[in-house]
């Protein structure tokens, strides 16, 4: 049996400056999850990826951190709401 090889660009690009600041090669049957202990930011950084890259104990470290992650939630997660927000009617929304 004959296995397609393959490799994924993992980017880590500084939105202020447009350029990338960590890029790391894998295989692309590698999960890309591993691709987020590579990464140190500074606390009240801001970091957003895809739902692929989902791992608990580093989402807990970024907390600890004071680093600010933004992801899609999977859809068999469980969880609690802790704290909600009213959105302003005049709020403006750039998308």
């Amino acid at each position: 049996m004959v296995k397609k090889g393959g490799i994924k660009a993992h980017v880590l690009i500084n939105a202020q400056e447009n350029t990338p600041t960590l890029v790391r090669y894998s295989s692309a049957a590698r999960h890309d999850k591993n691709f987020l202990k590579h990464i140190n930011l500074a606390a009240a950084s801001i970091i957003v990826f895809d739902r692929a890259y989902n791992d608990y104990k580093q989402y807990a470290r970024f907390t600890f951190d004071e680093v600010i992650f933004v992801t899609r939630q999977k859809k068999n997660a469980i969880y609690e709401l802790s704290k909600t927000f009213e959105i302003p009617n005049k709020t403006h929304y750039i998308l």
